[in-house]
Order: C-alpha cells, then sequence, then structure tokens
C-alpha cells in the first residue's frame, strides 16, 4: 500500500513536470520538404498544421470573418507561431527544417521562410493581420522571430519564394490527456500523504 502510494505521488509529479502531450509528427513529402504536422500543442490543445501557397480569401474560406480563423486574438497568434518554432522548425532525422529554410513548402529561399497564422480582421476592408513567424537559416544575422503585420487579403504567397500560410485545424485524433491545474496536483499530493499518514498510524497502533 505504502509503495503504491509513493509511486502515485511520483507518478503526479512526473506529469506536473513533464506534461502530456507527445511531439508533433512532422509531415514529409517524397522530396524531403515539410509541408505541415500533426499534434502541434497551442495553449494547451492538439492542432494540425499545412502549409499552403495561395491567397488568404482562398484558404480560409473568405478570409472576412473571424469565424474564417482558427485563432481569433494576438495572443493565439502568436502562440501558434511560437509552437512552429519550438516544435516543428526543428532539426532532426526528419530534415533541417530549422537549418535550411528552403526546406519547407512554399519556400525556395536560402535564407528565410515567412509562415503566415491570420487571426482577425482589422477595420479596413481587404486587409487581414496576421501572426507572421520567420524561420531564419542558420549563420544569418537576425535570429528566427515572430511578428504581427497586415497583409491584402487576395495577395498570393503562389509564385513567391519566401513565404506561405498556416492552415490550423483541431487534430484529428483522439484528445490527449489533460495536464491537471497546480492546485489539483496540490491536493493529490496532499491527498496522498494524507493517506500514507494514516497507513504508518494505524501499523503503529497495530504494534502496541
Amino acid at each position: 500500500m505504502i509503495k503504491l502510494l509513493k509511486n502515485t505521488i511520483l507518478a503526479t509529479a512526473f506529469l506536473a513536470v513533464s506534461g502530456a502531450y507527445a511531439a508533433p509528427i512532422l509531415e514529409v513529402s517524397s522530396d524531403g520538404r515539410l509541408t505541415g504536422a500533426s499534434g502541434v500543442e497551442v495553449g494547451g490543445a492538439l492542432y494540425d498544421v499545412a502549409f499552403k501557397d495561395g491567397t488568404c480569401a482562398g484558404l480560409f474560406s473568405g478570409c472576412d470573418q473571424a469565424a474564417d480563423f482558427q485563432f481569433k486574438s494576438k495572443t493565439e497568434g502568436e502562440a501558434a507561431s511560437l509552437a512552429l518554432e519550438n516544435q516543428v522548425f526543428v532539426d532532426g532525422l526528419a530534415g533541417l527544417f530549422d537549418s535550411a529554410p528552403r526546406a519547407t513548402l512554399g519556400c525556395e529561399n536560402l535564407e528565410h521562410c515567412a509562415i503566415y497564422t491570420p487571426f482577425a480582421k482589422p477595420q479596413s476592408a481587404g486587409i487581414v493581420t496576421v501572426s507572421k513567424f520567420t524561420n531564419e537559416a542558420t549563420g544569418q544575422n537576425f535570429p528566427d522571430r515572430t511578428e504581427t503585420v497586415n497583409l491584402d487579403i487576395t495577395g498570393t504567397t503562389a509564385g513567391t519564394t519566401a513565404s506561405v500560410w498556416a492552415v490550423w485545424t483541431p487534430h484529428a485524433s483522439l484528445p490527449a490527456t489533460s495536464v491537471p491545474e497546480p492546485g489539483t496536483l496540490s491536493a493529490l499530493a496532499i491527498g496522498a500523504f494524507a493517506l500514507l499518514r494514516t497507513r504508518r498510524q494505524r501499523s503503529r497502533g497495530a504494534r502496541v
């Protein structure tokens, strides 16, 4: 019983430190180009992302209503861009997707690639606000960065060499196990210790 309680406490602490989400699965074409990823964590939820060329109007149902976008605020858009930087544009066995921007579908530029995540329609008609993540090649003078910019909804990335749209959708597989809030973790730990203490007290009483 005591061993079980100790294991429960250790497992609870492990969840608090490590989180409950696995690394996303990178989608790579037959010629080695990064086309997207599955199971990217953004704000505690999982999403799939695909990199596509075209216009915002064509890729996002007109790109003129808040409902057209997966993310609805600057904070959410920036979180999506940060997830791209930390989880998707990484160097690994699948490819050098951080070091070599041209390894991303839609980007041929040797130095950088901009990935647009739209999140809000501003006041001006025909203009969309996006979170722009720029992946810089290794050795460049500028680090990878995220900024907010306004773009024409009919402007296309097709034919350009250094930009592409990120089309986000909820992750298609089973929901990930949620991570307990800090307060919940504390309650679990306190409860486990209380049970352990009661068990010890009963054991001592039985020896008297």
